[in-house]
């Protein structure tokens, strides 16, 4: 505790025999209660820990959204360059059906049901040049970034990879997480303030000195004319009103076992955010080579082969149109998956604390 300064001068001087005396300076130093400094040291040095690793959590949880961010806008830019692609397709398909329908080779039912497709085609680009100026203005401000400021989004997913430890052994390397750092530290924090509540129950001391300025007797050939005088004090101060106490000790207890459970389910967050970025690598790492692998490939060959038998009239025009739906589907869904699976990787790499190591995705371990 700080010291206490205090000046009094008397409205009427004390006659003493060595002199009158005018006034008093008194400093007083209070001691606080056995215990209590240490409790104060301790909770704060907890506070301190506390919002270093929040800063920390603060940190890992940026980086982790503006990656979300940047590749919610990257799904959605691949997304709209494959529509635009095959809406080129439909627009040749037609023009062609125009030349056809000319010459009694087409019917206008087909003709209705290409252009059909092409507006519907055209009406989500549009939509998706809207969302992009949504989904910018979200990684913007995820990157605290002006609105002047361009976004690219070149750089495309890296193939997926998954973690080299199993689930159990990364949540366990996650319990040194920074957030649950900061909420251990809090529970620190508020068990030192019920010590602190415990220590006020004591009482203080309190040490001080008083000068008190004389002046000179009023008689002649007085011993120790003038001498001021000095006092040294000690004081103690009384903790009489217990019930304060009690219940200070009580909120103290009460706020300890609050942190502690605040920290408990702080870490069963964390464990369920791990297991939940955990599962979604591996579904979307699956997803992504399953479609890559085989349904894309079945999907264009199927594509290819109707386009083939339609210009020699063996197909419909509703067959080439649902085979070109199914591939623009699995083509989209193959952009998804990879930034559905950067997305939890990056979730991953957050509730872990580090990028954990990993290795390329096998189908074998499906």
């Amino acid at each position: 505790p700080e010291p206490s300064l205090s000046v009094a001068a008397y409205v009427q001087a004390v006659e003493t025999r060595v002199g009158p005396q005018r006034g008093r300076v008194s400093l007083q130093q209070p001691l606080p209660p056995p215990g209590s400094r240490p409790a104060r040291r301790a909770g704060a040095s907890a506070r301190a820990a506390a919002a270093a690793a929040a800063v920390e959590a603060v940190a890992l949880d940026t980086a982790a959204e503006v990656e979300r961010r940047y590749w919610a806008l990257w799904a959605l830019r691949a997304t709209r360059e494959t529509h635009r692609a095959h809406l080129d397709v439909l627009d040749g398909m037609s023009a062609t059906l125009r030349a056809r329908l000319e010459v009694g080779a087409a019917t206008l039912a087909d003709l209705q049901q290409v252009d059909l497709s092409r507006a519907r085609l055209a009406d989500a680009i549009a939509t998706m040049d809207a969302r992009e100026q949504a989904a910018g203005a979200w990684l913007r401000a995820a990157a605290a970034l002006d609105a002047a400021t361009p976004l690219a989004t070149d750089a495309p997913p890296p193939a997926p990879v998954v973690p080299d430890a199993p689930l159990a052994e990364l949540l366990a390397a996650a319990q040194d997480h920074p957030r649950n750092r900061a909420a251990a530290a809090r529970a620190d924090e508020a068990t030192a303030a019920m010590r602190l509540a415990r220590a006020q129950r004591r009482p203080g001391l309190r040490v001080g000195v008083d000068w008190i300025p004389t002046g000179p007797a009023a008689m002649p050939d007085v011993d120790d004319s003038g001498k001021d005088a000095l006092a040294v004090g000690l004081g103690v101060d009384l903790p009489l009103w217990q019930g304060a106490h009690r219940a200070a000790v009580d909120a103290g207890r009460a706020g300890a076992s609050a942190a502690a459970a605040d920290a408990a389910g702080t870490a069963l967050e964390l464990g369920a955010a791990l297991a939940d970025a955990h599962a979604r690598v591996l579904d979307n790492a699956r997803r992504t080579d399953v479609i890559e692998t085989t349904l894309l490939p079945a999907a264009e060959a199927s594509y290819a082969s109707l386009l083939g038998r339609y210009a020699v009239g063996e197909a419909t025009v509703a067959q080439v149109l649902l085979a070109q739906r199914d591939l623009l589907a699995l083509q989209i869904d193959a952009d998804e998956a990879r930034a559905a699976w950067a997305t939890a990787w990056a979730a991953l790499a957050a509730q872990c604390g580090r990028i954990p190591a990993a290795h390329p995705h096998a189908p074998a371990e499906d």
